[in-house]
């Protein structure tokens, strides 16, 4: 919900429901102990809430350190790792996630990134828009 409103251009309800969010995933925590989905959502909840670049890497290091080593979702959590740092403004960190997708067979193009609105922070600066011609 907090991604739907914050893409909608709803800040501050964004930063609501990223707050109830928070809350829940605490809850979570403290019943199943540390795991990388619950980081990967305090990430994304964090990042809308405007947290600090340091933490946000901190918060998918964390995430990274813990997730199962699973080539097959390799790309999911690329993706995901990619649209924090975008979400959050940080457009050297999401070209770096974004860069081992453009391997053939590739899951992510051009078309892909500016339709997710996840991208929408980073998609004109001038480094992301060049990441996006090399996908031509």
């Amino acid at each position: 919900a907090a991604h739907i409103l914050w893409y909608m251009g709803k800040d501050e309800e964004a930063r609501q429901a990223a707050s109830a969010a928070l809350f829940r995933l605490n809850g979570m925590r403290a019943d199943q102990g540390d795991d990388y989905r619950i980081d990967l959502a305090v990430a994304q909840a964090r990042t809308l809430q405007g947290a600090e670049e340091d933490e946000v890497i901190e918060m998918v290091e964390r995430s990274r350190a813990s997730k199962p080593n699973d080539d097959l979702d390799a790309f999911r959590f690329h993706y995901l790792y990619a649209s924090i740092f975008a979400s959050a403004g940080m457009t050297k960190h999401a070209i770096e996630q974004l860069e081992p997708l453009q391997m053939p067979p590739s899951e992510v193009s051009r078309a892909v990134l500016e339709l997710d609105p996840a991208f929408d922070r980073v998609r004109e600066i001038p480094e992301f828009r060049a990441f996006l011609e090399q996908l031509q």
